[in-house]
């Protein structure tokens, strides 16, 4: 289900897990096991694109540029420390390979919604 997984891959980024039936720990699932599977989904059918664009496109846009932003400071930051314990490595090259290639295929479905801007809809 579109929302479940877009719900596990808030939960993996901020390391958190789910109470109640159903629930994991957080440490259950990698952030790169999530947005492969997410990946996978949206390359096999443009249904699929579809689906999670309808159901919940905005907040997964919004959780894949977050994906993007956090391994590009997490990046400059260790150059700038030279440190590589910042404890944040699960945001590597191949799980920031696989939220761009997730933006591509949701962008060829368009993004209707914003969560940054206001709706155009409102009448002035």
């Amino acid at each position: 289900e579109a929302h479940s997984l877009v719900e596990l891959l808030s939960h993996c980024l901020e390391s958190r897990s789910k109470e109640g039936p159903g629930g994991y720990s957080g440490a259950t699932f990698t952030l790169r096991g999530v947005l492969h599977s997410i990946r996978c989904l949206l390359a096999m059918d443009a249904g699929n694109r579809s689906k999670f664009a309808s159901i919940n496109g905005a907040r997964l846009n919004a959780l894949l540029l977050k994906v993007v932003a956090r391994h590009a400071l997490l990046s400059d930051e260790e150059d700038n420390n030279k440190s590589s314990s910042s404890g944040n490595d699960a945001i590597d090259n191949e799980a920031v390979d696989d939220a761009v290639v997730c933006l591509y295929y949701m962008s060829q479905v368009g993004f209707h919604e914003s969560v940054c801007m206001p709706s155009h809809d409102q009448s002035a």
